[in-house]
């Protein structure tokens, strides 16, 4: 019985470890990966980001998941970016949360928004074309 116990904390102590990052939706032609993570247990929040060259950026047009920034959704990608901003404030990382959403959300990059519960539990890709970039942040509460 106690090596039972012992196997389920460690599991549930992976899923924490995990995080929100959902692999899939990532290109791995990436060049470099930065990441950091919150550091609750439950309550979590997580920015990555994946670096690309001016030619993989561009694969991310061709993927079914993700859309077009447009005038009609822009609003809604800054209020994320911000409600994330706020929550990250009191992270450990928060001076390398570089995203300037009010200047860097901009028509024809790319977006998929995984949207659980509203602006407490999501995830956020977000590709900027010009800088070649993936930005990828998660809430989860």
């Amino acid at each position: 019985m106690k090596h039972f116990s012992i196997f389920i904390i460690c599991v549930i102590l992976s899923f924490g470890i995990i995080g929100c990052q959902n692999p899939e939706y990532i290109l791995t032609s990436y060049e470099k990966k930065e990441c950091f993570y919150g550091n609750a247990f439950q309550d979590y929040t997580d920015y990555f980001k994946y670096y690309y060259n001016a030619e993989t950026i561009n694969d991310y047009k061709n993927q079914a998941n993700f859309k077009k920034v447009t005038s009609e959704n822009i609003n809604i990608l800054q209020y994320y970016f911000s409600n994330f901003k706020d929550s990250v404030a009191v992270e450990q990382y928060f001076e390398e949360y570089d995203f300037d959403y009010q200047r860097q959300i901009k028509l024809d990059d790319y977006f998929l928004l995984i949207d659980k519960k509203g602006y407490s539990d999501f995830e956020l890709y977000y590709v900027d074309m010009e800088k070649c970039i993936l930005y990828y942040i998660c809430r989860n509460t």
